[in-house]
């Protein structure tokens, strides 16, 4: 019976000095290995959740060359490039407060949101967040999901910006959010006429929807709701203490139907909630996930 429990105290200790050997591998391997490689461009790397939940050492925090660099920054992902003729960008951010690299991303919505030419929202994700104050939505969740299948993606992460519903970037690495624009500047997004419908007596608001006539297909009708500007402290986590400006916040999401290409005029109720910036209403085609036609109403 001694031996036994000797072997077994032994095998304990030879098991436990393997996990201690593994796990710091496992970190490096998610975490540090590509941040030497982004080090280069003067930013971190993009974090799967996986990695994060499982990384046994801080992260470090984001360093920047000179302020030389950091306006460099600026203007690779500040400007995007233009859509053809009258269409639309839509720029998709799935970020959380609890991603120590996605105030950098966060912090660009002010400058997207107020392009004419971009149609910005942020989408929370709720599987990965900060308990405090969260600003997470389970349909950003599921909106992602989606991606990660028509995109082809091994996981989700964040911060991770997705154009066009065609091609997605990590959003803090100026190259590769330039690349994604630069993409999708042949797949402009066409306009979608939407008017707000003046008031008559006692009906409700509503909006006017006009969709032209195009090739057939299978179409699926969103109306995203977004936020006036969240201003707040992170309460928890790595980014715990940092005063935060958060844009376009998803809050709302109504799916209105499906479409089949014919032209159709649709009239939807909506008034206005308090606290509510406006409407994005996205024409999405169901089997790749593209979006198709967009607009908006503030």
């Amino acid at each position: 019976m001694l031996i036994i429990m000797l072997l077994t105290e032994r095998l304990t200790t030879s098991l436990n000095a393997v996990k201690a050997c593994l796990m710091p591998m496992l970190a490096v391997f998610c975490v540090a290995a590509p941040y030497a490689a982004a080090l280069a461009q003067d930013v971190p790397p993009a974090v799967p959740v996986s990695a994060v939940k499982t990384q046994s050492l801080p992260l470090p925090e984001p360093v920047y060359a000179s302020p030389a660099g950091e306006q460099n920054y600026l203007k690779k992902v500040l400007k995007p490039v233009k859509p053809k003729g009258k269409g639309f960008h839509v720029l998709e951010l799935f970020t959380t407060q609890a991603c120590p690299f996605s105030p950098k991303a966060d912090a660009m919505m002010e400058k997207y949101s107020a392009l004419p030419h971009v149609i910005a929202l942020s989408c929370h994700v709720d599987y990965f967040d900060v308990k405090q104050g969260s600003l997470s939505q389970p349909l950003c969740s599921s909106w992602q999901a989606r991606y990660e299948a028509s995109l082809k993606r091994a996981s989700k992460y964040t911060p991770q910006m997705v154009i066009n519903g065609r091609f997605d970037a990590a959003g803090y690495l100026p190259d590769k959010i330039a690349k994604a624009f630069k993409s999708a500047h042949e797949y402009p997004v066409e306009p979608l006429s939407v008017n707000f419908l003046a008031l008559v007596g006692d009906e409700p608001p509503s909006y006017q929807v006009d969709l032209p006539e195009r090739k057939e297909g299978r179409y699926h009708l969103w109306r995203i709701a977004y936020d006036q500007p969240h201003y707040l402290t992170v309460k928890e986590g790595t980014n715990a203490g940092k005063e935060m400006v958060y844009y376009n916040v998803v809050s709302q999401a109504e799916f209105l139907g499906s479409w089949d290409g014919h032209s159709k005029n649709m009239v939807i109720e909506s008034g206005m909630p308090e606290g509510i910036k406006g409407f994005a209403f996205l024409v999405q085609d169901v089997k790749s996930g593209a979006i198709i036609m967009a607009g908006k109403n503030e």
